[in-house]
Parts: structure tokens; C-alpha cells; sequence
């Protein structure tokens, strides 16, 4: 197998599988609290990693979101 060729197909489908039994073991709206969770965490950390502002981001985030336009 070729890891460069499959690696979307083989992490998505680990991830797939993961998100499943938590569905089926700790109940959908639990699992979806936790991501939520990992996606602020993933965000923080990205931020971190490419030493950006934090206030920056911030308005990067209300350009997205339209927020404090008229």
C-alpha cells in the first residue's frame, strides 16, 4: 500500500470509525461537545504554531462573520 496515495482515504476512514463508536458509546450530542472542544483546541494551537496575534485573528474572524459592519 502506498501511504502518500491512500493517506486521505486511510485517515479519514480511522477518523470515521473513531467518530462512530464514540456516537454509538457516549451519545451523539457528547460527541459532538467533544469536537468542538478538539476545534478550539486544533485553532489555538494553530495560532500558537504561526505566532499570530490574537486580536488579529479576532478580526479576521469578524471580516468572516461580517461582525461590526453596517
Amino acid at each position: 500500500m502506498n501511504w502518500q496515495e491512500y493517506k486521505g482515504r486511510i485517515v479519514f476512514t480511522i477518523l470515521g470509525i473513531i467518530l462512530a463508536i464514540s456516537f454509538l458509546t457516549i451519545g451523539f450530542w457528547k460527541t459532538i461537545f467533544w469536537l468542538l472542544f478538539a476545534l478550539i483546541g486544533y485553532l489555538f494551537g494553530s495560532i500558537i504554531d504561526k505566532k499570530v496575534n490574537f486580536y488579529e485573528f479576532l478580526e479576521k474572524i469578524k471580516e468572516i462573520f461580517n461582525i461590526g459592519r453596517e
